[in-house]
């Protein structure tokens, strides 16, 4: 299993809880990695929104990457 998170600050439950789950990943020696960005509001997804959170779909494919998950570039 692997595990990516992408969140932002602007719902302090949510970073709370997302970085409490990254630590449990690490001890039980899950990949995992986590992005928390400054803006982006819930759901933010795929489209461009001039906000820091515009850079999770290229770090996920970096991850994918790493991992093996898209193949050879």
């Amino acid at each position: 299993m692997k595990v990516r998170c992408t969140i932002n600050r602007d719902n302090e439950r949510m970073t709370s809880t997302a970085t409490a789950l990254m630590d449990r990943w690490k001890k039980a020696k899950v990949p995992v990695e986590l992005h928390v960005f400054p803006d982006g509001g819930h759901g933010f997804g795929m489209n461009k929104k001039g906000k820091s959170c515009d850079a999770w779909t290229e770090l996920l494919a970096q991850w994918m990457q790493r991992l093996g998950l898209l193949g050879k570039s």
